[in-house]
């Protein structure tokens, strides 16, 4: 018995092995990314409200600092702090999207934070 197929399912195997690990390497690389810009949100709104608390920039810039960021921009807008953080996207999805062809660049957030004074009572 003689037969063309053989060993044509090893064959499609191997190939839809390498679509489900270059599906999750992407899915990974997409996930990275997302808690990366999280990140850098949550810490662009620390950094705004620690520098609104003295109208001061140097509170706001050792809040990113101290979480890996760089602060890209902190100014004084009419009483309030406008910062402006970045980082770099993960290594492994650095990795993935230049191996597509791709550059991810850094990942920015920015965030205004300032106080609300009160009208005193009376």
């Amino acid at each position: 018995m003689v037969t063309g197929d053989r060993g044509a399912a090893a064959v499609w195997s191997l190939a839809l092995t390498v679509a489900l690990v270059s599906v999750a390497l992407v899915i990974a690389m997409v996930g990275g990314v997302a808690v990366s810009r999280a990140r850098a949100a949550t810490v662009a709104d620390l950094a705004a409200v620690a520098g609104a608390r003295d109208a001061s920039c140097d509170h706001a810039r050792a809040v990113v600092e101290s979480n890996g960021m760089r602060l890209a921009q902190c100014s004084l807008d009419q009483g309030d702090v406008v910062v402006r953080v970045m980082v770099a996207p993960p290594a492994s999805a650095q990795r993935v999207a230049s191996a597509l062809g791709a550059d991810l660049g850094d990942i920015e957030a920015q965030a205004r934070a300032g106080y609300v004074l009160a009208d005193s009572p009376g």
